[in-house]
């Protein structure tokens, strides 16, 4: 993935940083200077990347597929998820956040041809996408 893509800077908008009991902002304006998640198959870590996540009550995940290397199953874990509060009211929405991407943990499944990947992030900023 090329950090300086053209695509990538289109579709980006700038998360603001959160502060505890401020809510969510909308996005700004676009920030080609973060990329968007857009795979994990080719992804350098440490990386600061914006995914759109989503989550029904339970976890946040990515809004869209992420590609992955074949026969991976991959997840972002969010390290830092009580510093913002805030996301809490927008469960069922959509938020965009600006992740740092800081380490990937790959193991096989014992007897079988996959592997599982956790890639551990740190929140940034978060807002929510127009």
């Amino acid at each position: 993935m090329s950090s300086g893509s053209k695509e990538n800077a289109d579709e980006a908008s700038h998360a603001r940083p959160a502060s505890p009991g401020a809510g969510l902002s909308p996005c700004g304006e676009s920030a080609p200077a973060v990329p968007r998640l857009a795979s994990y198959v080719d992804l350098e870590i440490p990386a600061t990347r914006w995914v759109d996540m989503i989550s029904d009550g339970g976890e946040w995940q990515p809004e869209a597929h992420i590609p992955m290397p074949h026969h991976h199953a991959s997840r972002l874990e969010l390290a830092n998820l009580g510093d913002f509060p805030d996301l809490a009211a927008h469960r069922g929405g959509r938020i965009r956040l600006t992740v740092e991407i800081t380490s990937r943990e790959v193991r096989q499944v014992p007897g079988r041809r996959e592997w599982r990947a956790t890639y551990h992030a740190r929140i940034v900023a978060a807002c929510i996408p127009q």
